[in-house]
């Protein structure tokens, strides 16, 4: 795949464009899968992707592995509790916002 005028494969390690391509069909695979799923499921799979896509960021650069580790902390509580997901979801926001 070209971006640009590069390769990808000329700007990106291998074992990076696999993890991406393995969460870009994460991801499509769940816009498949979400009209079937409880409407709780969309958030956590959502967080999910965000989280597969964190984990290769932290690679490079450590300032997401602490909006990961969020992540991957509330990635259950749509099942528990909407209105505390949505408290959590706001708190990281406000956070990741403040951090540019």
């Amino acid at each position: 795949m070209k971006v640009g005028d590069y390769l990808v494969e000329v700007l990106l390690p291998k074992s990076v464009i696999d993890e991406l391509d393995k969460a870009v069909c994460y991801i499509l695979t769940s816009a498949k899968s979400y009209v079937d799923e409880p409407r709780s499921y969309v958030p956590m799979r959502l967080l999910e992707s965000a989280s597969i896509i964190l984990d290769i960021l932290s690679i490079y650069d450590n300032k997401y592995l602490w909006l990961n580790e969020e992540i991957n902390r509330i990635k259950l509580l749509p099942l528990e509790s909407e209105a505390e997901y949505l408290r959590e979801i706001d708190i990281i926001l406000t956070r990741l916002i403040e951090s540019y």
